[in-house]
Formats: C-alpha cells, structure tokens, sequence
C-alpha cells in the first residue's frame, strides 16, 4: 500500500501522487457533494464521514508515518469546485496560520486538459508543477514554509476528498 510514493518528491517537489483506484470504494460517487465555490457549506453524509474517518486512518498509519513518527490527523471535508481560499498560491500553515502542514487530496473525478482542472504548486517563485490527477488520484501536498499551491476549477465536477494533518518537524525549509 502506498508502495508507488515518491518521498524524494514530497522533500524537493512539494508534492507526491499515487493512485488509489483499488482503495476507493465507488460509494464516494453518489455522494452529496458541498459545492465549495463560493464558499458553500461542508455538511458530508454520515455515512461519507465513517468512511472518511477510515480513510483518513489508513493515510495516517500506511502513508504518512512510514515517513514521519509524530503525526497527527485534524480533519477531513468533501466538496465539488474549489473553496475560495484555496484558489490562490497560499501555504496553509504559514499564510492562514491553519494546524496542520500537510494535506492529502484524493480526486474523485478525473482532471484533465479538456476541464482544465488540476493543482499547481509552487516550489520558490520560478519552479511550478501543474497536477492533473486522474481518477481517484491521491496527491500529498507538503506545506513546509518554501512551497505554496493552488486548484484551479474551470468546468465540470471537481469532487475531492481532503484529509488534513499536522506532522512535528514539518515547518522548516531544510525537509
């Protein structure tokens, strides 16, 4: 599980990828999804939020502390679109003084050229990498105080799942 993570890419990139099309079950499909856009609500299914609380477990102790030892799970949300704050280059931890360092997002839609949606992240002020992630792509973003990143939604569904952590020694441009 997790075996196909970059690590070397999450340090020097800001982000890593792996599919998660086998783990996904496609209940998360016919969910009710918030739409994020304009900064509508988070209300997720109580039977969405078991599941998420599982997911967001198994990231936890399959993915993230192979890495890392002390690692806390803060939350999780589902939505469609992409929430205002998160349109812009920011860094959660440094620029909105959030919890947690570092997000997982797992894509339930396909990004693609044609709806051009997808991640960009930035790694200083002129190394950027845009991110379309297929279905049920998982991306780990890295939110040390070097990189920054945004999601760009411009059509159709746009369904993510986001899981939320604070990993002890994160915070520092020496990762």
């Amino acid at each position: 599980m997790f075996d196909n993570v970059n690590i070397d890419d999450f340090h020097k990139l800001g982000f890593t990828y792996s599919s998660m099309s086998e783990m996904i079950p496609k209940k998360f499909e016919t969910y009710k999804y918030q739409n994020a856009t304009n900064g509508g609500g988070t209300d997720i299914d109580p039977q969405a939020a078991k599941m998420m609380r599982k997911f967001q477990n198994i990231i936890k102790e399959h993915l993230i502390q192979k890495y890392f030892k002390g690692v806390e799970a803060l939350g999780y949300e589902m939505w469609n679109g992409v929430p205002p704050d998160l349109k812009l280059f920011h860094n959660d931890h440094v620029h909105h003084r959030k919890s947690y360092n570092t997000n997982v997002f797992i894509f339930i839609d396909e990004c693609t050229n044609d709806n051009m949606n997808y991640i960009e992240v930035r790694t200083g002020l002129d190394e950027f990498y845009q991110i379309f992630p297929n279905k049920f792509d998982m991306i780990w973003i890295n939110q040390s105080e070097q990189f920054t990143y945004k999601m760009i939604h411009t059509s159709g569904k746009n369904r993510i799942l986001n899981f939320r952590y604070y990993i002890d020694g994160l915070n520092n441009k020496t990762n």
